[in-house]
């Protein structure tokens, strides 16, 4: 989450303990999650959007489930009804 390899996160925080670390990493992973949360409070409150955006990615699960689907019921040799 940041620009630190393990090895320099490891050396700036030997010998201090789990409390400065804990520390730090919050205020990293509040600065990734900010741009998400900001967005969130955006469009938290615009319910036709969100029902658009749960309906388009129902219908892209539903087209992949359906493709999934297709292909264990030929491995399987299962017969598939055409509905």
């Amino acid at each position: 989450m940041s620009d630190k390899s393990i090895e320099q996160v490891v050396q700036q925080f030997a010998g201090m303990g789990y409390a400065p670390f804990k520390a730090e990493l919050a205020d990293i992973i509040t600065q990734v999650f900010k741009p998400i949360r900001e967005h969130y409070a955006e469009i938290r409150h615009d319910e036709k959007y969100l029902l658009q955006c749960l309906q388009q990615g129902a219908e892209k699960a539903r087209a992949q489930a359906s493709q999934t689907l297709a292909s264990v019921y030929d491995v399987v040799g299962f017969v598939r009804s055409h509905e």
